[in-house]
Order: C-alpha cells, then structure tokens, then sequence
C-alpha cells in the first residue's frame, strides 16, 4: 500500500471524519510528509468522487464504499477495504424519539431494519 501511495501523482480524500482519519493513518503508515502537495483534500466524498471520475493521472482515492459504490456506473472502481490493521470502522445506532407522535410507525421502522429485508438494504449500499 505504501508503494502505490507513493507512486501515485495524487492522492485524494475529503476534509471530513473520514478524510481526517485518513491523514492520521497516513501518518502512521509513515507517508504523509512524502506526500506532501500529491495529497488532494475536498470537502465532502461527492467531490474526492467527482474528481476521481475525471481521472486524471494514477490516482489513488479515499472514500466510504456506500460512496464509492454510487460512482462505479460512472467509472469509479472500488478496489477494496483498506488492509485489517490500518481499517477503521464506523458504527450505526438507531433510536426513537421519545416525544414522536407515531410510536407504532417508528417502532415498525426499527424492527424492519433489523430484519433480513433490512439489512440486505444497508448490504446493497455497502454496509456490513
């Protein structure tokens, strides 16, 4: 991973959450100062995708797969998760709203996405 991060003309990511953990996992892969102007950041993972579309040169991009899955009918491939060690996962909760005025509905919507209907939606988009 580190050969292709240095051998890339650009390496892209975003300026939130995960562009953030990226720059510190660059960091600790010990090619950040190597990077130097090559690293490209955006503010959100639409632009890092955008501009990854218009491929421009051997790039190496950063994104969410539900972000880079959204892209590959235009183009984009995603190549995979990043390695085990250097990995970092984001979690997702669920909670009503104890003042909602439709208890039943939003009670109906958590048990679905628990689900194997469900969950096979968040699968589709990525989401494990």
């Amino acid at each position: 991973m580190k050969r292709s991060l240095l051998a890339a003309e650009r390496v892209v990511c975003n300026r939130a959450s995960s562009g953030v953990y990226i720059e510190s996992m660059l960091k600790k892969l010990g090619v950040y100062d190597e990077l130097g102007a090559k690293l490209v950041r955006y503010d959100d993972g639409t632009a890092v995708m955008n501009h990854l579309i218009k491929g421009q040169g051997r790039e190496f991009g950063f994104g969410g797969v539900t972000d880079i899955l959204l892209y590959c009918d235009k183009g984009l491939q995603l190549v995979g998760p990043l390695p085990e060690e250097i990995q970092n996962y984001t979690a997702y909760a669920t909670a009503m709203i104890t003042a909602t005025t439709e208890r039943e509905a939003a009670l109906a919507f958590l048990r679905y996405l628990a689900l194997p209907d469900g969950r096979a939606l968040f699968a589709a988009s990525g989401i494990r």
